[in-house]
């Protein structure tokens, strides 16, 4: 096969795409694993006030395992939601056999309005003087490959909740704490280390698990959320998608 920046590691060979472009193989056929990473949602800040947006989900992970025959496999990556956007979807393949879709994860809650949006994980609820919620996960479940999980919600007047991550909900935030972003989740079969669709926190800077630090950018081809960041801060965007598609090297 052909597509894409081609590595081997482990007895594999593994093909990386950052950017649109289309996966060929000529001849045969065999069983290949594929990871599929929608773009992160942004955070939810305002322009203005002390108020803070949620953190931004993470954008949905679907990782499957596939029988797959001479073709042409096209490929689209999503891109992180710009602010108080949604990720867009990352699309491998076509055809109902064929093809896996990775949702863009949601935004977090707009400051004054709150709920933080759905999507492949949710974004986390905005500070506000009522009870918002975090975005519920949209990407399919675990048994069809699919991984995210909700943002995080608050109480009355408390700290923003965190996005949420393939790995793991947005922490909730409450009177004293702001959520920290869900954990993303790794696939090191591929060759890397990266946590891929972490949350965004919506404070602090905790990212041993891939969530992105307050008012930062989801890191780009890793699915990240935005950092949540209080009004007048800098708005912070989602990171885009990957895919990744690897198989017995030849011998």
């Amino acid at each position: 096969p052909t597509g894409g920046t081609i590595t081997e590691s482990g007895g594999y060979r593994i093909h990386t795409f950052t950017g649109g472009g289309t996966f060929v193989i000529t001849s045969g056929v065999g069983e290949v694993e594929v990871l599929v990473v929608g773009g992160g949602g942004s955070e939810g800040g305002d322009t203005s006030g002390c108020h803070a947006g949620g953190g931004g989900g993470g954008g949905g992970v679907v990782y499957k395992k596939m029988n797959m025959s001479a073709g042409q496999y096209p490929i689209t990556i999503g891109a992180g939601g710009l602010w108080r956007g949604n990720g867009e979807n990352t699309v491998f393949g076509t055809g109902t056999d064929h093809q896996i879709t990775a949702l863009g994860g949601g935004a977090g809650g707009p400051t004054l309005t709150g709920n933080g949006n759905a999507g492949g994980s949710g974004g986390g609820a905005s500070r506000h003087t009522t009870t918002n919620l975090g975005g519920v996960a949209q990407q399919p479940g675990t048994t069809d490959g699919g991984f995210g999980n909700r943002g995080g919600d608050l109480g009355s007047n408390t700290y923003t909740g965190g996005g949420g991550g393939a790995g793991g909900a947005g922490q909730d935030g409450d009177a004293a704490n702001a959520g920290r972003g869900g954990a993303g989740k790794q696939f090191t079969q591929f060759g890397v280390n990266i946590y891929f669709g972490a949350g965004g926190n919506a404070q602090g800077s905790h990212t041993s698990e891939g969530q992105t630090p307050t008012s930062t950018n989801g890191a780009g081809n890793t699915g990240a959320g935005g950092g949540g960041s209080v009004g007048g801060s800098n708005r912070s965007s989602g990171g885009s998608g990957r895919v990744m598609i690897r198989y017995p090297a030849a011998t």
